[in-house]
């Protein structure tokens, strides 16, 4: 990337420190976007998602780097506590945003599989146990391949 005086953007890691504090809570704050519409006319319970969700994005954000697949955690547990099938409206740009930077932080794709197929294996239970129908799965793994593998 260039700057206006044609010469390279500094990389991350020289960076100022407050600038990547900066950067880091405006990604937050585009997170949590989605997350206050929940307040508006939901259910109780996802606003009481909503209301956890948002510390628990500012949290999943300030480890991104040093822990990209508990950051991604973050909102994947936060969007089968709402729904069991991964598909929410409140999560779905936080699966995909740290799925990518987790994805461009880990070394081996061979943790981020793992995680893949534990996410898929924890929802299965949930879904026989607690919905008593297959299909909330089906939409969990698609919801995993496509949000959060593609990216």
């Amino acid at each position: 990337m260039l700057t206006r005086l044609g010469r390279p953007a500094p990389p991350a890691a020289e960076r100022p420190r407050w600038t990547t504090r900066l950067l880091d809570v405006c990604l937050w704050a585009a997170l949590s976007v989605p997350l206050t519409a929940a307040f508006d006319g939901a259910p109780e319970d996802r606003v009481w998602t909503a209301a956890t969700g948002i510390p628990l994005l500012a949290a999943a954000v300030a480890v991104r780097r040093r822990w990209p697949l508990v950051a991604l955690a973050v909102p994947v547990a936060l969007a089968l506590a709402t729904s069991r099938n991964l598909f929410t409206f409140e999560y779905t740009a936080a699966l995909a945003v740290l799925a990518y930077l987790a994805g461009v932080r880990v070394e081996r794709a061979r943790a981020s599989l793992w995680f893949f197929a534990g996410v898929a294996a924890v929802v299965l239970p949930l879904c026989v146990v607690l919905v008593h129908n297959m299909w909330p799965w089906f939409t969990a793994v698609l919801t995993l391949l496509f949000n959060i593998v593609l990216p």
